[in-house]
Order: structure tokens, then sequence, then C-alpha cells
């Protein structure tokens, strides 16, 4: 037993002397050398709440040096003699004296920042405030102007627009090595790459750079949370879009025209007109889906077959069914159209657009921006709605339509597949539309995003996490 004590001090002692020996190798009595700033700046950014939990970490150059933070310690208690030093190749050279601290997690993704940008320090915070803003942009892209602070950043002027890449997280930090260096290559003005859920990596040229830029970011994250707290809207600027994709109901048009007018037309038209239609190859190619859809469902819900005869009034009793369910089946959003067609050119229904739609359209076509349209109505109703319009034929101004048949409007894929067809980059694509879900998701393939606040609308079922606009009039494009 008192040969373990006697070890044990022996330990304590090397460890204390080597600790001695770094401070007095490395210069700790310099204010300026990274032995004293590192600790210094973990204890104040534990106090901002940057790097509690043993989170986040500091690294600073100093000449061919690289002195980096401990991985898994309270940060507000570094000593100087914790600290690890890499050479510029990344290679250990000096380890703390203990033998029990472990190199930063974020080692390889500071290196990146020295390596990729020539910096002289790279700090990692998991500021609360951070993972916040990763929540209210959902994109690929943090942006923001014309706010004050942004002149703290390296390169940025008050009308600039500052861009800070968001990648994704992963388990671990050392896996995001590869995804960091891509959006460093990308984002070649960018001082900072953004991780969603986690935190964000912030370098400059000195240490007092990339505090500067850290402290800035920081209140621009938290100024614009609190904006959005309190309903004011910071929108971000977006490049000026090549296409700009629209919504219908709800967007170009009212909620109240569809469910007031075509809605009721076509349940009160669809057994007339499958009585005269059924034996249209056209019609029956339709009906031909809508049984095959029905006794799918009746399959997987064991309710029995649902058909008896395949009469007309029992395609008209699921398609009613349909329509009361609000479903999105491309049969019945074909057949609501044939239903239309006979209306608009009749005269009797004219599509309704507000009155800014219209006038915006023509501008943007002006302008050679692209008008496209994204409906879960039919290709077809939506080209009768802009043909038979209350401000005349207005399908001149547009060049592409699509509908459920690409994709459902809540999915990302459908928006990687527009972006395809269009021959545009995502972020090029300005998606305007009433729903937050679809916004979402044309956030996520990288879109820019309105979103329209029609009909009195109560502002609470919005998280804001757009652009929000009343009418086209208010959306200034690049």
């Amino acid at each position: 037993r008192n040969e373990k004590r006697v070890k044990k001090a022996m330990a304590n002692v090397e460890r204390q002397a080597k600790r001695r020996k770094m401070t007095e190798e490395y210069g700790e009595e310099d204010d300026n050398h990274p032995l004293q700033l590192i600790p210094h700046l973990c204890k104040l950014f534990y106090d901002l709440g940057w790097c509690t939990g043993t989170g986040g970490g500091m690294s600073i150059k100093h000449g061919d040096e690289i002195y980096i933070a401990p991985s898994g310690v309270q940060k507000e208690r570094i000593k100087g003699s914790d600290l690890f030093v890499f050479n510029v190749a990344g290679e250990v050279v000096r380890t703390p004296g203990d033998g029990v601290l472990k190199p930063s997690a974020c080692t390889p993704l500071f290196f990146n920042a020295f390596k990729m940008r020539d910096a002289g320090a790279v700090l990692h915070s998991h500021a609360q405030e951070v993972a916040l803003i990763t929540l209210l942009f959902p994109g690929k892209e943090f942006r923001i102007s014309r706010l004050e602070m942004i002149k703290g950043v390296a390169g940025h002027g008050y009308e600039d627009t500052l861009v800070v890449p968001i990648v994704e997280n992963t388990p671990y930090e050392e896996q995001l090595t590869t995804v960091m260096a891509e959006a460093i290559e990308a984002y070649p003005k960018s001082c900072a790459v953004l991780v969603r859920r986690h935190g964000i990596y912030v370098w400059g040229k000195t240490w007092e750079k990339a505090k500067g830029h850290a402290e800035c970011l920081h209140y621009l994250f938290k100024l614009i949370l609190d904006a959005h707290a309190r309903g004011i809207h910071l929108a971000p600027v977006y490049p000026r879009p090549e296409v700009v994709l629209l919504d219908i109901e709800g967007t170009t048009t009212s909620i109240r025209f569809v469910k007031d007018t075509l809605f009721p037309l076509a349940r009160q038209k669809m057994y007339e007109f499958l009585t005269k239609r059924q034996h249209d190859s056209q019609v029956q190619a339709l009906l031909q889906e809508v049984r095959e859809v029905v006794v799918q469902q009746a399959a997987e819900s064991l309710t029995g077959h649902p058909f008896v005869n395949y009469t007309v009034v029992e395609y008209v009793t699921h398609l009613h069914r349909w329509m009361d369910e609000d479903r999105k089946e491309g049969s019945l959003k074909a057949l609501q159209g044939l239903i239309w067609e006979a209306y608009y050119e009749s005269g009797d229904v004219k599509g309704h657009l507000y009155d800014d739609v219209p006038d915006a359209m023509r501008g943007w076509k002006e302008q050679n921006i692209r008008i496209a349209i994204y409906s879960s109505g039919s290709v077809r109703a939506q080209k009768l709605l802009f043909r038979h319009s209350t401000a005349g034929d207005l399908t001149p101004l547009i060049s592409d339509y699509f509908d459920t048949t690409t994709g459902h409007k809540r999915e990302v894929a459908s928006y990687h597949a527009i972006s395809a067809n269009l021959g545009v980059d995502p972020a090029k694509i300005l998606f305007l539309s009433d729903i937050k879900e679809e916004l979402d998701a044309a956030v996520q393939a990288g879109f820019q995003t309105h979103q329209l606040f029609r009909d009195g609308v109560p502002p609470y079922l919005y998280n804001y996490r757009h652009p929000i606009v009343n009418t086209f009039r208010e959306i200034t494009l690049g």
C-alpha cells in the first residue's frame, strides 16, 4: 500500500515538473502567448455561454506551432499546461504533463481553417443562439443584410449580404471534417461554418480577428432570434432568382374561390360528367386509376372489395369521399380539371387572381425571370385557371407547370425534381406559397422562399421561418 502511495506521489511530481518545463519553454509569462490567451479566452467564452459543459474549443497559431485546448475538460478551468501543441502539418509536438488529457475532437476541423484559410486562430462555440439560428434557417445558408454589426465581419459592409454556410451535424465531431472543408471551399468569403443543431466554427487572421468575428456573429444571431420572438421579421437578402415558382391556392388565388366555387362545381357535376363521358378513353384510363387506388386501400385496411358492379354511382361515391378527405390523388385532380374545362370555356367560371398577381407576373417576365406553377391541382386545371383568369389569358407569361405527378409538395425530392427539370440551380429559384411545410421542403432543397399571408389568416399560425409578405408587390428580387 505504501509503495502505491509513493508511486502516485512520484507521478504527480513528474507531471508537475513536465508542466513547469512546458511553461518555461513556451513562455507562459507572455500575456499574448497562447498558453496565456487560450485559458483566458476559454474562461471568457464559458462566461458568455459559448463553451459550457466541456463543449466548444479554442486554437491559436503561434509561429510554426498551433496550440489547442484539450477535449472533455471544463473550459473555464483550463491552464496553459493543459494545451496540446501541434506543428503546421498536424503532428503533436507537445502533450500536457499529466498524460490523461486527450486532444480536442475539433482538431481536424480547426486545421481545415488553418490550412485552407491561413487562419491565425479558430474557435468553436456551442452557444444556444447558434444552435437555434440553424433551425430558423433550415436551408444551406444563413443570410442577412443591412445590420450594422455585419461590418465587424471581415470583407463586409452595411449594404453587403453576410452569408454563412450551414452543414448538417454528425454523431462524432471528426466526421464533420470533409463537409466543413467543402463548405469552406464553396464559400471563400465566409469566416465561419455553422453546424445544424450543434454550433459554429469561426476563424480570423489573428486571435483578435477571430474573437471579433465570433462576437459579431453571435450578436447577429441573437438579434434575429429576439426579433422573431417579437414578431419582427428581418428578411434575408437572396441573389436574383432566375425562376419564380408559384403555388396557386392561397398564393395567386383565393382559397375561397377554390373551396367555394371550383370544388363544389366538380362535386355537383361529377355524376353527370361520368355518365356522359365514361366511355371516353381518357376518362376510362382515369377511372382505372381510381379503381386501382381504391382496391389497394381496401386490401390494406381489410374492409372487403370496394366495388360491386363498377357503376358510375360507385365511382362517384369514392371520388366524393376523396374530396371530403382533401386527398391529392392525381386521377381525382384530372377529372376535376375536365369538369372545370367546360365551364371555363363557356365563360361561366373565371379563374380568380389577387389583383397584385398579374402585374407582378408581367413585371417578372419583363425582367427575363421565368415563371412556373407548382400546385396540387392538375397541370390541365392550372392552365385553365390562368388562361381564363379574371385578368385575361396569362399563360403566355408562364413557362412551366408542375403538379403532384412530379411529387408531393411537402417532400424535398419534389423540389429537387423541379430544379432538375428546369435546369436551374435551386438557389436561383424563388418559391412562393402560403403553406409552411411546403416552404420548409423547398428550403431543404436549396430554394429561396417567401410565405404569403393572405385571406386574413391569423399570424400565430406562422412560425416566421420564411420571409413573409402580404402581396406580391412587397417582393423585391435581387
